[in-house]
């Protein structure tokens, strides 16, 4: 994780608290560790509190923090490293949510945290561009190294005291909802463009997934592209047809989209070329 390593490389790191052991992949064995799931309770602020650490930093926690920690031991304010541009997305699906609304730059913010979701004042932003191909895990790559590099920049100085704090204009805030599975459903009287937007921004997870009503059987479209082809009439809003170029392409309200990787329940990803081989009759299918 590029926060961590940044944190760990550049101050003492007294205590890493974490949901659950598998939070953060392969612990560091040189870095102390303090799991807490489902919420941070009185034990666990009392073993927070104990470390007497300079400063408290929030990233990708996914828990809320009690009154009693947004300030450390010697007084300084918590701080939090939030995805987006604050006000924008508030929440916790930023990323996902700048992707869905075909977003061309999002950027990443350290605010001081207090009572609120996401509300408090910005001591820093920096922008990152959105590429026309982008997807959840590589655009939250590329925020989680900025956002790093950022840390890095602004903690010695907003320590010092040298940061004027920039309240957030509330009038201009936006607000994502937590991400459930069942948003991975396609819809497919959707623009074609929303739902190449959709499998990018789910690719993670909850995957973009639709039935094969002939199967009864759930189709996850992991990689997709927009093209202009449409079959031959009659055709209706998510059926499966063949591209010129032997691909398995889907009828969508305004457009259609190529597959180019998928995934059948019950088996491996493959590419839509392959999958047409073992399964020739997904030409023609009905999604739902």
């Amino acid at each position: 994780m590029p926060i961590l390593e940044a944190l760990r490389d550049n101050f003492e790191l007294a205590l890493v608290v974490t949901k659950t052991n598998n939070q953060l992949g392969k612990k560091d064995k040189r870095l102390n560790f303090l799991e807490c799931h489902p919420a941070l309770d009185a034990g666990s602020i009392n073993k927070i509190k104990k470390v007497e650490a300079d400063l408290y930093v929030v990233a990708a926690f996914g828990l809320m923090i009690p009154e009693s920690l947004l300030k450390s031991p010697r007084g300084i304010s918590t701080i939090n490293l939030h995805p987006s541009l604050l006000p924008k997305y508030r929440g916790p699906s930023p990323i996902e949510s700048a992707l869905l609304n075909g977003d061309q730059k999002t950027g990443v913010s350290i605010i001081v945290l207090d009572e609120k979701m996401d509300h408090g004042p910005i001591i820093a932003q920096e922008e990152e561009m959105i590429d026309s191909d982008d997807d959840f895990i590589t655009l939250s790559e590329r925020l989680e190294k900025r956002g790093a590099d950022l840390l890095i920049k602004t903690i010695p100085d907003f320590v010092a005291g040298k940061i004027k704090l920039k309240p957030q204009n509330d009038s201009q805030a936006s607000y994502c909802h937590l991400i459930k599975k069942e948003n991975g459903q396609i819809d497919f009287k959707k623009d074609a463009t929303e739902i190449i937007r959709q499998v990018r921004a789910f690719i993670h997870w909850p995957g973009s997934f639709a039935l094969w009503r002939e199967k009864n059987k759930t189709i996850k479209i992991i990689e997709a592209r927009l093209q202009s082809q449409l079959p031959e009439p009659p055709f209706t809003a998510a059926m499966v047809f063949k591209t010129s170029d032997a691909k398995p392409a889907i009828v969508c309200g305004n457009g259609t989209i190529v597959i180019e990787t998928l995934q059948l329940e019950g088996k491996k990803p493959t590419d839509s070329i392959s999958f047409l081989n073992g399964y020739p009759d997904f030409i023609g299918a009905n999604l739902s």
